[in-house]
């Protein structure tokens, strides 16, 4: 009885996220990882998703409304057919791999209020002409631009200090922008 009282009171105290749940919109994105604490989710894997991708600010499930803040760890990874992309302002964090070799991928909008962009996050994006970096980005992971050949100006925001390694490497980089904020640039970042 002491157990059961245990249980019920730790589940009462402590919210448990829905994991399993994932949500479809009409451009075939996936959502998941809803947390019934903080009413958030993620951008999770969508292969089908393709051309233009606009994703919404929040996501309607189970009759309650949630905060996209997350492009997901692979979310768009692989996609042969995905062009564009625009993340909502309520997006804090791209993911590990989240848009790792779409090679079609000509255009990302990183809004205002991202803070990590993860490592090889746009790895293998070869059509990638234009990345805005917006001054809320503090961290950007390794090899996050690897092989984005087609990239060649980038302005590094006021907000990062730290360079990683491999970050633009193989990248068609002629211009880039650093500012006094930076302190540290990675082995190979701009190979």
């Amino acid at each position: 009885m002491k157990k059961l009282l245990l249980t019920l009171l730790f589940l009462i105290t402590f919210p448990v996220a829905i994991l399993a749940q994932i949500v479809t919109d009409d451009q075939n994105v996936n959502y998941g990882y809803f947390d019934n604490s903080k009413m958030t989710c993620a951008v999770t894997q969508s292969p089908a998703a393709s051309g233009k991708i606009v994703l919404p600010s929040t996501i309607e499930y189970d009759g309650r409304t949630y905060s996209v803040i997350e492009v997901g760890r692979r979310a768009f990874a692989d996609n042969q057919t995905l062009t564009e992309v625009e993340i909502p302002n309520t997006v804090t964090i791209i993911a590990d791999y989240a848009f790792e070799q779409c090679p079609n991928l000509e255009y990302v909008e990183i809004p205002e209020g991202v803070t990590s962009i993860g490592s090889e996050a746009f790895f293998g994006c070869a059509k990638l002409n234009s990345i805005v970096l917006p001054n809320s980005v503090t961290t950007i992971g390794e090899s996050a631009f690897f092989n984005c050949s087609s990239l060649t100006s980038v302005n590094i925001p006021n907000s990062i200090t730290a360079i990683g390694k491999d970050v633009f490497c193989q990248s068609g980089l002629t211009s880039i922008v650093i500012p006094n904020s930076v302190t540290s640039i990675g082995e190979m970042a701009f190979y």
